[in-house]
């Protein structure tokens, strides 16, 4: 889930049409071995004033800004992983790490992220 959910975060870069980082975040369901979960439920988009300007998917139109917010949402049955983050020249900046959950760290490109792990009560 955590894979998923960093595919979708690290896509959404200034310039990036808004469909290509769903692509990359579908793709990325493909790859970890859930091919159709993307399905069940809309995976986010740009967040401001409303929850979501607008529920990305596969065919929308416009490319991700410099100083944008997007909350992305991916799932699996059962799982789901939901951040804010603010796009800036560097990557993203997860806005809603608090320190206070479990984490999982994954090394992309020269970079440690931490994202949530699954809450085990």
């Amino acid at each position: 889930m955590a894979e998923i959910d960093l595919a979708f975060n690290l896509a959404t870069r200034p310039g990036v049409p808004i469909k290509e980082v769903f692509r990359q975040g579908v793709e990325a369901y493909h790859q970890w071995g859930h091919p159709e979960d993307w399905r069940y439920l809309h995976q986010g988009g740009p967040t401001g004033y409303a929850s979501r300007e607008f529920l990305a998917n596969l065919d929308s139109a416009g490319n991700v800004q410099c100083h944008q917010a997007f909350a992305w949402n991916p799932s699996l049955q059962g799982l789901k992983s939901e951040d804010t983050l603010l796009v800036t020249e560097h990557g993203p900046e997860f806005l809603t790490h608090t320190g206070e959950w479990e984490y999982i760290q994954i090394e992309r490109n020269g970079h440690l992220y931490f994202r949530p792990d699954i809450l085990q009560r």
